[in-house]
């Protein structure tokens, strides 16, 4: 994958929405190899298919950019629109790419934190696993609700 096309995904997710416009978001972009192989070790998710793997990006929000108790959630709603921001980006550049979730014990977000030099000041929120997309593959395809099991009308 090209590092010029990954750059310019992430710098059309920037246009995500946040909070009061804060862009609190950060990614660590991972290209070296055995970095990538301990991030995936780390994560304890990803079982199938990590040959095509060839870089993680990894979000974080910074915990500054929010100042109410009642903001707490907040970067994870910001980290989250932002993710998939920039999932779409990365298909727009045809750079395949899946959704790892940061939802760690303490162990994992400690050797994350350490591996990558991220600050306690930034909340873990995805890391997504991005490589180049094989000629054949199979994919999971789930059933999706009705509109009436989710929506309600008043």
């Amino acid at each position: 994958i090209s590092r010029d096309d990954v750059r310019k995904a992430i710098d059309l997710a920037k246009w995500s929405p946040s909070a009061c416009n804060r862009q609190s978001f950060k990614v660590y972009y991972v290209k070296d190899e055995e970095k990538v192989g301990e991030i995936i070790k780390i994560q304890r998710g990803l079982t199938h298919n990590a040959k095509n793997i060839r870089g993680a990006l990894v979000i974080t929000n910074r915990v500054e950019y929010y100042n109410k108790e009642y903001e707490r959630n907040l970067s994870y709603v910001d980290g989250g629109m932002f993710s998939m921001s920039l999932m779409l980006a990365l298909n727009n550049y045809n750079i395949a790419n899946c959704p790892l979730s940061a939802a760690f014990a303490m162990d994992q977000e400690k050797a994350m934190r350490e591996l990558l030099g991220i600050s306690p000041r930034e909340n873990l929120t995805v890391v997504l696993a991005i490589g180049s997309f094989p000629d054949e593959f199979k994919y999971a395809k789930s059933q999706r609700d009705s509109l009436d099991n989710f929506v309600i009308e008043i």
